[in-house]
């Protein structure tokens, strides 16, 4: 009796033994304690591939260019990494580090394109506004196109919405309508600059020479000034390079 009392008590004594190397072993979790890794791998290796894909041509036109792309991607790869070397919770705590860092990226750059996107509807404002007093001076208020309203509604709109979600720090999402409010203000350029385009062409076609520079003049006025460049083609989710070629979002 004595000694399978001994032997019981040895056995527990060896388990909780390898209870503790087995603890100690363990790499801590920096994710959830309640988690296991593997769904936290599953999850984060497609939320974190997806949105450094969404950020790329962010991070190159504004952001820390290629070599704060390639630190996240290298991030990524690591965690993947250590995934396929079966060591999980060092994959999701990699992951979880990765999934940080993006968020920190996106940060910055939404700060970044929120500035521009309200600069640029400001800016739209102010020009619609003073076109509407000197038109309405020189008696030509009908000259003003109708479509310009709905384009700065729409790129107001597109504001509020960027705004809301910054501060509800979805910051992919706001990058998204913030260039939806920047795509939005240039057509009042575009629109304008076609629409006297064609008022100097209708003025050609009737000989009306005073109407002709009249036209001329607000054609060249309303014209997309060069410091936007980058905005349109960023607008696009493509990479700005330098002599303006672009580089199609993969």
């Amino acid at each position: 009796m004595g000694k399978r009392v001994f032997v019981f008590v040895l056995v527990i004594a060896m388990c909780g033994k390898m209870e503790i190397y087995a603890q100690q072993g363990e790499p801590k979790k920096t994710f959830n304690e309640l988690y296991q890794p593997l769904p936290v791998i599953l999850r984060l290796s497609y939320e974190n591939f997806r949105n450094i894909k969404l950020l790329h041509a962010a991070i190159l036109n504004y952001g820390g260019g290629e070599e704060e792309f390639d630190r996240l991607v290298d991030e990524y790869a690591e965690a993947s990494s250590l995934y396929f070397r079966n060591e999980y919770i060092l994959s999701a705590n990699k992951f979880t580090e990765n999934e940080k860092n993006i968020a920190q990226v996106a940060e910055k750059l939404a700060k970044k394109y929120k500035e521009i996107a309200e600069e640029i509807n400001k800016k739209t404002i102010k020009m619609k506004v003073a076109a509407d007093f000197r038109f309405s001076l020189l008696g030509r208020k009908g000259d003003l196109h109708e479509g310009v309203d709905e384009a700065i509604r729409n790129g107001g709109f597109s504001l509020t919405k960027a705004n809301d979600l910054f501060a509800r720090a979805r910051y992919i999402d706001a990058i998204y309508f913030y260039r939806r409010s920047k795509e939005n203000n240039f057509k009042v350029y575009e629109i304008l600059s076609k629409h006297f385009e064609q008022k100097k062409n209708e003025a050609i076609r009737r000989g009306k020479k005073e109407d002709i520079a009249f036209f001329e003049r607000e054609e060249k006025r309303y014209q997309l000034p060069e410091e936007y460049k980058k905005d349109v083609i960023d607008n696009k989710n493509k990479v700005y390079l330098a002599g303006g070629e672009r580089e199609k979002e993969k």
